[in-house]
Order: C-alpha cells, then sequence, then structure tokens
C-alpha cells in the first residue's frame, strides 16, 4: 500500500486574503527558549511574534471591552470604536494580515544570564482587514476521528486531516518548509478534472488521507500520509487553501518514489508558492488560508 512520506522542516508563516493596497512593515521580537521546546520552534515563535508588531504598529491593536471593540494607536494610546473585522495572529487580536516576508527573516541566539534567548527580525507587507472572512475549520488527527485531533506526531504516524465550511468551496492542501511545498491534496494521481470538480459541500465533513471514510469514488487515488523526520523534533506548518471559486495549483515538480515505493509528492519552491499564494489573494476576494503547526518526534 502506497504512502506519501515528507521528512519535514521548519516553516514560514502565512495569512487571509484580501486585495487591498498592502504596506511595508518591519520589527523584531525576542523571547526566552523554555524547557521542552526548541530553537527551531522558538524562532518560529519570534516570527510570528515579530510580524504581530511589526502590523500593530502599522494598523492598531484591538482591544474589547464590553460589547465595544476599539483600534487602539500603538504611539498615542488613542482607542477609537470600530465596525471593523479583527483577526487574532499569535494570540494577539491585530485588525490586519501579513502578506508576505520581503527579506528572508533574520535570526540570533544568545545567552542572558544562562538563559537561551532568539531573536526574529522581519520584514514585509501587511494589508488591513476590511471584510469579515468565513470560518473554515481545519484539524490534524492520528486517527480518522475528532477525537483524536492532535498537532503532536511520532515519526512515521499516519495524518489525518478534517475539514469543515459553512460554505461551498474548493480545496488544495499544502506543506511547507523554508525550501519546498508539498502538495498533499489535489492526491498525486486526482487528475486536473477530479480536482476542479471536487466541490466541498457545506456544513459536512471530509476526512482527508482515509480510504476507511472516502470522498471521493475512486479509492484508489487516495493518498495515505506518514509523517517522517531525521531528527529529534521537527516542525512544520500546513496550508489548507479555500476558496469559493474553483482553484488552479502552481505548476509542480513530479513526485519522487521511494525504494519502498512510498513517495514524496510533487512540490514547488516556497518562494514560488507564496507568490502563487499573493496571486490567489489579489484575485480572488473569497480565498483564504487555515494554518496548522505540527511537530513530529522520533
Amino acid at each position: 500500500m502506497k504512502k506519501v512520506i515528507f521528512v519535514t522542516f521548519c516553516v514560514q508563516f502565512s495569512f487571509l486574503s484580501f486585495a487591498q493596497k498592502s504596506k511595508n512593515v518591519a520589527a523584531s521580537y525576542q523571547l526566552k527558549v523554555e524547557n521542552g521546546i526548541s530553537i527551531e520552534a522558538a524562532q518560529q515563535k519570534a516570527c510570528d511574534f515579530a510580524r504581530v508588531e511589526a502590523m500593530e504598529a502599522e494598523f492598531g491593536r484591538v482591544v474589547i471591552q464590553g460589547n465595544s471593540t476599539y483600534i487602539e494607536n500603538i504611539e498615542t494610546g488613542k482607542k477609537v470604536e470600530s465596525k471593523s473585522v479583527f483577526n487574532m495572529t499569535a494570540d494577539t487580536y491585530v485588525n490586519a494580515e501579513w502578506l508576505e516576508d520581503t527579506q528572508k527573516p533574520k535570526l540570533e541566539k544568545f545567552l542572558n544570564k544562562d538563559d537561551i534567548w532568539v531573536k526574529c527580525s522581519v520584514e514585509g507587507k501587511a494589508i488591513e482587514i476590511k471584510n469579515a472572512p468565513i470560518d473554515i475549520l481545519a484539524e490534524t488527527m492520528d486517527c480518522p476521528k475528532i477525537s483524536c485531533k492532535t498537532t503532536d506526531f511520532q515519526n512515521e504516524e499516519s495524518m489525518f486531516l478534517l475539514f469543515k465550511s459553512p460554505k461551498d468551496g474548493f480545496v488544495s492542501v499544502f506543506l511547507d518548509d523554508r525550501t519546498t511545498s508539498f502538495c498533499i491534496y489535489p492526491y498525486q494521481n486526482m487528475s486536473y478534472e477530479q480536482f476542479v470538480n471536487q466541490k466541498f459541500m457545506a456544513q459536512k465533513e471530509y476526512y482527508f488521507f482515509d480510504k476507511s471514510n472516502p470522498f471521493l469514488s475512486n479509492k484508489s487515488i487516495i493518498d495515505e500520509l506518514n509523517l517522517v523526520t531525521e531528527k529529534p523534533q521537527e516542525s512544520n506548518r500546513v496550508f489548507v487553501v479555500f476558496s469559493e471559486n474553483a482553484l488552479v495549483i502552481p505548476v509542480l515538480d513530479d513526485k519522487k518514489q521511494n525504494a519502498d515505493l512510498s513517495f514524496i509528492p510533487r512540490s514547488i519552491p516556497s518562494e514560488k508558492f507564496q507568490k502563487w499564494l499573493q496571486n490567489i489573494r489579489i484575485k480572488d476576494k473569497t480565498a483564504q488560508v487555515k494554518i496548522l503547526d505540527v511537530t513530529i518526534k522520533k
């Protein structure tokens, strides 16, 4: 039985989709590496918070008091009642969304009183959120049941994905590292016609990578997914791309088959993947992305 196998890496942050004028923003953030957290995971978190700080400085922070929502100017502290929609990124509410890095994040590691600290400096483009996105559901699991919901996996363990949306639409799924983005849905042997005609109906649960609960009539084209790492611990990020309009995936390199008949899926360099996503955001106001952080341990 064929299985999809990934060697996993640390991945980058992403966004929702809004076709408006973007602004260049920049910030830095540093934090202490806590026990049980890898340097890689701490650096990723520092970069996430740096992006949040950059957006807050440009677009403001959301403050909730009673039944009113306010946008706070970071410099003056003045609060203005707002009817705009806000987005939560890295546990902080901001009324903006990160579009892309314009420079590779600068990472630093240093000691402070015997504690290890990391610092991340980012530069990128962000955009103010004006319209409410729909709330899609996407969860990773280690068995095809919602009770198996998890973001922590052991080496060579199977991963399943649950998806549900309040509106009809189309889906593609990628796993991205800092070098390469792997296309894990559409499945490797799905034809273009099968992909563009596979509409996901509103309020219905769909389980990916599960032949026992298929949403496709031809079970033989369903890929099973195993997560593999060659390090003690790896972090990666899953991108679930949704649109009410049919999606056209980017040009991908061919899949690579291993000696045991498992394979590494079709892929695209991360930089090109990000440009593809940005192009979708510009052209399709219904497009959005759900991001899932996953850890794999030996």
